[in-house]
């Protein structure tokens, strides 16, 4: 079984931010992104949309 020094529950807004701080400090660490989306990244609001 894999294992990850950085694990993210969800994969949102808030995911991607919290991946650009690991990055920040820890350029070579894996980090593991879990997420269900019932509906395509269309509905989200603009704001996700650069993400």
């Amino acid at each position: 079984m894999a294992t990850y020094p950085y694990v993210i529950i969800g994969a949102g807004m808030s995911a991607a931010a919290a991946v650009q701080g690991i990055r920040d400090h820890d350029r070579a660490g894996e980090i593991l992104i879990g997420g269900q989306e019932a509906f395509p990244p269309y509905k989200r609001s603009p704001l996700s949309k650069g993400l």
